[in-house]
């Protein structure tokens, strides 16, 4: 099948985070993965198991 370029956007807000000596706190992030697919489906599982396997996300701020 033909492969076809996606830009995805990841958002995700209310994931409790603890960085080094705070308390955990609620934050959100966001994402673009620029990657290669055969449909947005297919591309949207693909940043799905990019974000499972990020340990370190990039937090757009405080929500609470």
């Amino acid at each position: 099948k033909r492969k076809y370029k996606y830009a995805v956007t990841m958002v995700g807000a209310n994931f409790l985070i603890q960085f080094e000596g705070d308390k955990k706190a609620k934050y959100g992030f966001s994402q673009v993965f620029f990657l290669e697919a055969t449909s947005p489906n297919e591309a949207e599982l693909i940043a799905v198991a990019k974000i499972r396997k990020q340990k370190d996300l990039k937090c757009s701020g405080s929500s609470t």
